[in-house]
């Protein structure tokens, strides 16, 4: 589109007379007219590896040049989608657009979706067999070959593929940059992807394997297409959460994801969760997470000087695998004395006090979004539920949020919260003094 950078496409002239239509963006901003070529020029292709797990998810060209476009196309059938390409709909006549290439991803055009009858369902009046089903905030794209895409409202206001799976039920997520180009891709199989640009073109791209019980970690860049082969092993348990598939902003007051906060992570998932569990408690998300949560969520540093609480400044959430839409059974330290008996009706929100939680004493635990509350003995822990109660569960996106305060609180209004949340990481994390934890707590 004009005056935006194309991460897989070189435009050229219009093809087809459909795109003489006058676009508009959901946000019911006017839209400019999406472009087609017949050829895409300067672009390098990738091969995917979806059946081979114990492979990178990607195979990258050799000897590509700096000033080609690795063209990220997904197969569709016969035919490709590019996915730097958002799905156009025009809000007059009930209509989308959707590029789809051919000839290996070197020759695009668009096909035009039409509503059928008064349904939520659109497809083409000729061509490809395609179909595309409005679920409201989510437009589910069918293909013969079985697979499906979703495409949600990214962050730059355009309908873009946020996951596609196939058939068998495997699946790949994908997140974009403010400027709508690929920076993260990964699969149920473990494997991860995150992705540089300089000057809109791609400048690295780190992918991130399992081979046995060792994660494998491969860069690779344009300039010299050899790195691709540099191969090296990282903690299994680590690695995820390092080669970041999002940016973090320039005000964050955490900028790097250490060791020991991953640590901390760990310690926190063993503790509240079940096999899979991955925690969030030191203001990174999961690198995998849905494309429209970004990786950091913590502190940031505002123009006024002041530091602003993010979501997770002391605050933790816990999913039930790295890309946010597994399940876990959600635990709880045993020695509460008190607690309450059901969750609130809004966010499913349930508190403990005890008398010594981890290396503080006097705190106030409280678990959100929990769902089928029951406090069980099970295998020596304390299982209350799971997690993705009310408030914390949809399509793309299953966890529960856990806060710790000072005091038998109960739990406080959201707007006195902030003034009295302990960081998870006092409260478990091995690296602090305990006595200075403790002096910290009974303030």
């Amino acid at each position: 589109m004009p005056g935006r950078p194309q991460s897989t496409l070189k435009i050229s002239a219009l093809t087809l007379v459909v795109l003489a239509l006058s676009l508009t963006r959901v946000s019911a901003k006017e839209d400019p007219q999406p472009k087609s070529s017949n050829t895409i020029a300067n672009s390098a292709s990738i091969a995917w590896n979806l059946l081979e797990t114990d492979e990178p998810l990607l195979k990258l060209p050799e000897g590509a040049k700096t000033d080609e476009e690795l063209n990220f196309t997904f197969p569709f059938g016969q035919f490709g989608i590019p996915l730097a390409q958002s799905l156009h709909y025009n809000a007059q006549t009930h209509r989308y657009l959707l590029m789809l290439t051919s000839d290996n991803g070197r020759r695009g055009s668009f096909v035009e979706l039409r509503q059928v009858g008064n349904s939520r369902v659109y497809a083409p009046q000729s061509g490809p067999r395609v179909e595309l089903i409005d679920q409201g905030g989510i437009k589910v794209l069918h293909g013969a070959n079985g697979n499906h895409y979703s495409f949600m409202v990214s962050a730059d206001g355009e309908l873009r593929c946020l996951q596609i799976q196939d058939r068998s039920g495997a699946f790949i997520r994908l997140s974009y940059n403010p400027e709508g180009l690929v920076n993260g891709l990964s699969d149920n199989a473990g494997r991860t992807i995150s992705i540089g640009y300089a000057n809109n073109h791609v400048a690295n791209l780190v992918q991130t394997w399992n081979v046995a019980a060792v994660k494998m970690v491969k860069s690779w860049s344009p300039s010299n297409s050899n790195s691709e082969n540099t191969v090296h092993d990282a903690s299994l348990e680590r690695a995820p959460r390092f080669g970041l598939a999002k940016s973090i902003p320039n005000n964050a007051t955490t900028p790097d994801y250490t060791s020991q906060m991953a640590d901390c992570d760990q310690q926190l998932a063993r503790i509240f969760g079940g096999p899979g569990a991955v925690a969030a408690a030191n203001s990174f998300e999961p690198a995998g997470l849905s494309g429209q949560y970004p990786i950091y969520r913590g502190d940031l540093r505002g123009s006024d000087g002041l530091k602003h609480p993010g979501h997770l400044s002391f605050a933790m959430h816990l999913y039930g695998s790295e890309d946010g839409r597994g399940d876990s059974p959600l635990y709880v330290p045993a020695g509460f004395t008190t607690h309450t008996t059901t969750p609130t009706p809004t966010d499913a929100a349930v508190t403990f006090f005890y008398p010594r939680l981890g290396n503080l004493t006097n705190v106030t635990l409280a678990v959100f979004h929990v769902a089928d509350f029951s406090i069980r003995e099970e295998n020596g822990r304390v299982r209350i539920g799971n997690i993705g109660g009310r408030g914390g569960s949809f399509f793309l996106y299953k966890h529960s949020h856990v806060e710790f305060y000072r005091g038998n609180t109960g739990l406080p209004a959201s707007n006195q919260r902030q003034a009295v949340r302990i960081n998870p990481a006092l409260v478990f994390g091995p690296a602090y003094d305990s006595v200075r934890m403790r002096t910290v707590a009974q303030r």
